[in-house]
């Protein structure tokens, strides 16, 4: 198998804590970075003794006109993946472009018709889309184990401060735009992608825990004809939350983590069928009673062999590298990315936050 040459921008938490961190495991049989990029000469440093075989350069737009990269991947600050992103397509690379895609939908838009235009891909680390417990929650709606979902919990919750750059709105921070395309792409993917998924009602607060100017609490409702209510909520006021997803369907529920599963439900054909009674429950003394009966239920746990982080990554670039050698069709869309992203922006419409950076 011929690797393919890729090009890294960005040396902080996601170009070297993820993508870098990825691409030099040996399960990494797809690609070989050639080229490293970072504005900062001491990561520029650091790069040269992490990749000897790779040329570092100090910007993006050294990588223009070079020949013999198969891939970039863009993981700059989060207000520049547009415009580095556009630079890239239009100087003819195929380009990975880390989440938020965008601060728009319509920019993100304008990014995928370029790249039809110039005829190279474009995509998005969406990569919680391949996670082993997305799968799975998918799984267990469309086999209605739990009967059909009715309604579905999604938190991304702790409690905690920041005041990195990702707390300011000039820099595509906060919760909605940093942690939100992971949950909210869940909550897109579960609604089908529906074209009339809509954002019902949404609420955002800036907090004394923030030391920015955005989102540290998001809470948003998502809806759909004939589909479950969602409801999404990224908080860093939240210490006791003790699940990431629930699904409440017609004869039970499921709660996990990205690492495990509980689930419990009621098993109609194992329990007496019941009927309403008209008039008033009593014992045999006569004395009015609530309902009440010992239930045969079915309970299940488990757990999941990796997460988006290292199961999702790889399972992401092994489809990039298929779509650019093979054609296969692409599991995680630029237009996905961009619905999503449509989400976040009309979150904050709805809820505009000062602006004081």
């Amino acid at each position: 198998m011929k690797k393919l040459s890729v090009a890294l921008i960005g040396q902080g938490r996601s170009g070297k804590g993820i993508h870098g961190l990825f691409l030099k495991k040996e399960e990494n049989l797809w690609f070989d970075v050639k080229y490293v990029v970072d504005a900062s000469e001491k990561r520029q440093q650091i790069a040269k003794k992490e990749w000897p075989e790779a040329e570092i350069l100090a910007s993006h737009e050294a990588l223009y006109g070079k020949k013999d990269i198969d891939l970039v991947v863009n993981a700059t600050y989060s207000h520049c993946h547009i415009p580095v992103t556009r630079d890239l397509i239009t100087h003819g690379f195929n380009v990975l472009c880390e989440k938020p895609f965008g601060r728009t939908a319509y920019e993100c838009d304008t990014l995928i018709r370029l790249a039809e235009e110039k005829g190279v891909k474009l995509y998005v680390f969406q990569q919680s889309f391949y996670a082993p417990f997305y799968r799975f929650l998918l799984d267990v709606i469309e086999s209605k184990r739990i009967g059909d979902v009715v309604a579905i919990d999604i938190k991304y919750n702790k409690l905690g401060r920041r005041w990195d750059w990702q707390t300011l709105q000039c820099m595509l921070g906060g919760n909605a735009y940093n942690t939100g395309p992971h949950p909210f792409g869940f909550a897109l993917g579960f609604l089908g992608f529906a074209e009339d998924a809509r954002v019902a009602w949404s609420l955002m607060a800036n907090t004394p825990l923030f030391a920015g100017d955005s989102d540290n609490f998001c809470r948003a409702i998502l809806v759909a004809k004939d589909k479950p209510a969602v409801e999404v909520e990224i908080s860093d006021l939240d210490a006791y939350t003790d699940y990431t997803i629930k699904l409440q369907g017609t004869l039970g529920t499921l709660k996990c983590t990205p690492d495990g599963y509980c689930l419990k439900y009621v098993p109609l054909e194992d329990n007496e069928a019941r009927t309403p009674v008209m008039t008033y429950l009593e014992n045999e003394a006569g004395e009015p009673i609530y309902c009440k009966e010992n239930l045969t239920t079915v309970s299940e746990e488990g757990s999941f062999g990796g997460t988006a982080f290292d199961i999702g990554t790889r399972e992401l670039y092994k489809n990039i590298y298929e779509n650019i050698t093979e054609g296969k069709e692409m599991y995680v869309t630029a237009e996905m990315a961009k619905r999503i992203v449509g989400v976040i922006e009309t979150i904050h419409a709805q809820n505009p936050l000062k602006v004081r950076f």
